[in-house]
């Protein structure tokens, strides 16, 4: 008698990845308001760092649902006395690496509207000292711009999309000239930061999870001197191109 389990065996895989899958957006997404609400119930109470020890633990409570190993590297390439930290995002995975990794080097962030209509959030994203802005109003993006330009200016460092949105395809998109434009009229370099291996876990558009590797890599600071504004989206290129080989 001859019993093949190889479609049974295919079948089960797919329906444990998209119960990891629920597991991890339930986990991470849907209970991001409570930790929102801890958040700031931490900062009024402790302050600041034991406000962000509450992210962080909500970050690897998510990445240890998605069955993620998580390297990190080149963080000693993040420069004293403000930089602006430019990433990629492929995956709704990314969004936690940011969180989780990324932002535990910036004191200024950029986030989109949406993430504002989260229940606490707004109050939560203002203490992180990450300002939102709606998609697609050009005075209001430019406000934004000067304000975290002036805080870049005085030493803080600012982590921004390069892409502006999750990439489509798992790849690195083309990059705005917004990060880059800040750290030249701040005077401070750029740090590319590349996030790799969360497409081949989690793609966008697929509620399905699948264990495996998250990097997030840090390269060598990109001087600004001698750039000018109008050279802003050449310097962006020449970041995605960093961003590029990082991830390989």
């Amino acid at each position: 008698i001859r019993v093949s389990l190889g479609r049974s065996t295919m079948s089960i895989q797919v329906l444990s990845d998209a119960a990891r899958g629920a597991h991890f957006l339930f986990s991470y997404f849907a209970l991001l308001p409570l930790a929102n609400r801890r958040y700031l119930r931490a900062w009024t109470m402790d302050g600041p760092v034991a406000a962000r020890a509450v992210h962080r633990l909500h970050g690897d409570r998510a990445l240890a649902i998605a069955g993620a190993d998580v390297l990190i590297e080149g963080e000693h390439h993040i420069p004293a006395g403000g930089c602006v930290l430019v990433y990629n995002e492929a995956s709704l995975l990314d969004l936690v690496l940011l969180n989780r990794y990324v932002y535990e080097h910036a004191d200024v962030g950029v986030g989109a509207e949406v993430f504002a209509k989260f229940p606490w959030s707004g109050e939560a994203f203002d203490k992180a000292g990450i300002v939102i802005f709606q998609r697609g109003d050009r005075s209001a993006a430019e406000r934004m711009l000067n304000t975290v330009t002036q805080r870049v200016a005085q030493g803080a460092n600012l982590a921004m999309g390069g892409e502006g949105r999750l990439s489509r395809d798992g790849n690195v998109g083309h990059f705005k000239r917004g990060g880059c434009l800040v750290a030249i009229r701040a005077g401070v370099p750029v740090v590319p930061v590349a996030l790799a291996g969360s497409p081949s876990m989690m793609p966008v558009g697929s509620l399905r999870l699948k264990p495996g590797k998250l990097r997030v890599s840090y390269g060598e600071p990109v001087s600004t001197e001698g750039w000018s504004e109008a050279q802003a989206d050449q310097l962006a290129a020449h970041v995605r191109d960093r961003v590029v080989a990082l991830r390989q």
